[in-house]
């Protein structure tokens, strides 16, 4: 987006110059707007790939996990069809397992987004109460497919 936003200044500047005074002939005029709107033209076309790479980006950024093939491999001999899946749905029902109490009526709980799946051992999670908020280390262990979780350390931020 940065080389975006350079080239969008150079175009800038290149058309700032066309409101100085003329000192060429007619036809030079039309040839140096033909070469602007062509520089415009290319420019616009750049910066549909770059929307289209963020998209792209963004996309891929939200569907990565940290698990390894060998931990996916692990987690399904243990019971978990979509273990990523699995493990974020569990942990979302697991309300009662923090520390922290909620305030002012609000309720503590683990937030979908952030819920990092970090290994076939470790989650890192946000929660909230709609006031307060924190992360919380767990460990967790899957037996038969069903899924027993522990907190190792949470702490409001």
């Amino acid at each position: 987006m940065r080389n975006l936003t350079a080239a969008f200044a150079l175009l800038l500047l290149s058309f700032s110059a066309c409101d100085k005074p003329a000192e060429s002939s007619q036809p030079d005029l039309q040839g140096e707007n033909r070469q602007l709107r062509a520089r415009a033209d290319s420019l616009e076309q750049q910066l549909a790939i770059a929307r289209q790479e963020s998209s792209r980006d963004s996309v891929r950024a939200a569907s990565a996990t940290m698990l390894d093939e060998a931990d996916l491999a692990w987690l399904k001999s243990r019971g978990l069809n979509n273990p990523e899946d699995d493990l974020k749905r569990d942990l979302l029902q697991s309300r009662n397992i923090l520390p922290q109490k909620g305030v002012l009526g609000g309720t503590m709980r683990f937030t979908e987004d952030g819920i990092r799946v970090l290994n076939r051992k470790w989650v890192l999670a946000y929660f909230e109460d709609g006031h307060n908020a924190g992360n919380a280390l767990l460990t967790y262990r899957i037996n038969n497919g069903k899924i027993t979780w522990k907190v190792i350390h949470s702490e409001l931020l």
